[in-house]
């Protein structure tokens, strides 16, 4: 994991992911000992459970058959989570959400014809079987607001994702139907990427108590895929967040 993240730094797009999130909590930091209004820092987690796998299917062309069997929904999300919360009623937060990635692809791909024009029969082709196992990481950024005064209160609120990575290392064997010859091979990929921004949609509801803070909520991602696309267009998870440690951003 840690050395996802470091690839993750060296990576030009990842930038956004922290200078942005940096830039936006300076400029409230700095309006907050301009006017001086209510605001409020805090470090927390985030921590809960998707309800499908981030992988989706893709038809890789018109040569071949495939399914995706296994695909496997991740056990947990998780992640560290900063914010800062205005008048006690808008929240802006910045986050990095993990999430553990698993599949198995069984590929076939179509032999040639066998007796052409009229391909009553085929050559036998060639199955190739991919497993693997690797990580998605997110960076969302999101607004929310909050309703009422009281030590229950819903909120709802949306963002984008600054920067996100689908990676992971894959074993692959190939079986030639007509040989019968095996081949085995490894290797790893990263930098799978939807196009920038991913919309987010969240709601939830925040229970307090001194600084600590617990808000259960629902959140819908939106990813936007250019062409073919590993990873699933809509995804919805169920998120806890804790918060322990708050403190005002002026003396």
């Amino acid at each position: 994991m840690t050395k996802s993240v470091l690839r993750l730094l060296a990576r030009p797009q990842s930038i956004r992911a922290y200078v942005f999130p940096a830039i936006l909590l300076l400029l409230v930091s700095q309006l907050a000992a301009q006017s001086r209004p209510p605001v409020v820092f805090e470090l927390g987690l985030r921590a809960g459970v998707p309800f499908h796998s981030a992988l989706a299917t893709q038809f890789r062309g018109y040569a071949a058959q495939y399914s995706l069997q296994n695909l496997e929904r991740a056990k947990f999300v998780a992640g560290p989570t900063i914010s800062a919360i205005l008048y006690d009623r808008l929240q802006i937060e910045f986050g990095a959400l993990y999430k553990p990635v698993r599949f198995q692809i069984d590929t076939v791909y179509q032999g040639s014809c066998a007796n052409p024009p009229m391909c009553t029969t085929t050559n036998p082709g060639l199955m190739v079987l991919e497993s693997g196992r690797g990580h998605f990481w997110e960076f969302p950024l999101n607004a929310n607001y909050y309703f009422g005064e009281r030590r229950f209160r819903p909120y709802f609120g949306g963002g984008i994702v600054l920067s996100q990575e689908l990676g992971f290392r894959e074993d692959l064997v190939y079986n030639d139907q007509a040989t019968g010859i095996v081949t085995r091979r490894s290797g790893s990929t990263g930098g799978v990427n939807p196009a920038w921004p991913s919309i987010i949609v969240d709601a939830g509801l925040e229970w307090s108590r001194g600084p600590f803070r617990l808000r259960p909520e629902l959140r819908y991602t939106r990813h936007r895929g250019e062409g073919f696309s590993s990873l699933r267009s809509d995804q919805v998870d169920f998120l806890i967040g804790f918060s322990f440690a708050r403190w005002r951003g002026w003396p």
